[in-house]
Parts: C-alpha cells; sequence; structure tokens
C-alpha cells in the first residue's frame, strides 16, 4: 500500500512499532498513550505536522484512531 502511494506522489513515513518487526522490546505497559506518545515523538522529530493523514493497518489502525 505504501508504495503505491509513494506512486501516485504521496510522501509516506512507514516505521516500525517498539517491540514488533525489527525493533528491540521495552519495558512497561504498552497502552494506547504509550504508542500516541511514540508516533507524536517521531512526528515531532522529524518536523512534521499540520495537515497529515495517518493511516494504519492491524495495530496501526488502533493508534491512528
Amino acid at each position: 500500500m505504501a508504495q503505491r502511494i509513494a506512486d501516485a506522489g504521496g510522501r509516506v513515513l512507514s516505521y516500525d512499532l517498539f517491540g514488533r518487526g525489527q525493533s528491540a522490546r521495552v519495558r512497561g505497559l504498552q497502552n494506547a498513550e504509550f504508542h500516541q506518545r511514540q508516533l507524536n515523538d517521531l512526528l515531532a522529530h522529524l518536523g512534521l505536522g499540520g495537515d497529515i493523514v495517518l493511516l494504519g493497518y492491524s495495530m496501526g489502525g488502533m493508534i491512528v484512531t
């Protein structure tokens, strides 16, 4: 899906959730606030804001909601 969006001219940012994929699992509760903070920190670090579209599937769908 990301490749199709990019091919259509969109900018795509795909990232690994802590403890899933290839990233290390962190200690502590991984609840909605934890995942929201991870996304907000990433967007702030990259200087992204304003009007953006968030798209997620599976666990990502819950996080972007």
